[in-house]
């Protein structure tokens, strides 16, 4: 194991972000939370009650791994729903999630409140860069995302791609 069993990771955003439900636990337990959840779901189909599970494999790291992330954009708010609500939890210090991606959600964070209208913000790691979309209401000004495309874009240099998505206002997906 590369990691130690009782290794503890601590989020300040633990107590009201849903992302990462185990990391209270030492990693040793969450290992094997994660295969006894296995377990449990193919206990639920008789043909594959019987199937091996293997025991969950160690991941290296285990804080700042996230390649990729759907965030929700609330104003300033940049993070997830909170547990049952669809009020955002702003995650300035999320610990799984990739530095750098991280660092575009803090320029979102930052620079586009005022900018355009962003509901949400999926952020993933490409070769040599970031790939960003923004999620913005149907019928959002064509001038205002490009001025806000070219805003993100001068914040977070990391960025190699910008794509707008749009969806339906009041919609909760992301």
């Amino acid at each position: 194991m590369l990691v130690s069993s009782d290794t503890v990771v601590t989020c300040p955003h633990a107590p009201q972000c849903p992302g990462c439900p185990l990391l209270d636990l030492p990693y040793g337990e969450q290992l094997a939370a994660k295969t006894a959840r296995v377990r449990r779901t193919l206990e639920a189909f008789g043909e594959l009650r019987e199937c091996p599970v293997a025991r969950t494999a160690e991941a290296t790291p285990i804080v700042g791994y996230r390649s990729r992330a759907k965030l929700v954009v609330d104003g300033k708010a940049v993070g997830l729903f909170a547990r049952g609500t669809h009020a955002v939890v702003d995650l300035p210090e999320c610990r799984v999630l990739d530095p750098v991606l991280a660092g575009v959600a803090d320029a979102v964070r930052r620079a586009l409140p005022l900018a355009a209208p962003v509901r949400a913000l999926d952020v993933q790691r490409v070769d040599g860069g970031v790939f960003a979309t923004l999620v913005v209401p149907d019928g959002t000004d064509e001038r205002r995302l490009r001025d806000a495309t070219a805003l993100l874009a001068r914040e977070a240099p990391e960025i190699t791609g910008i794509s707008v998505g749009y969806r339906e206002e009041g919609s909760h997906q992301v």
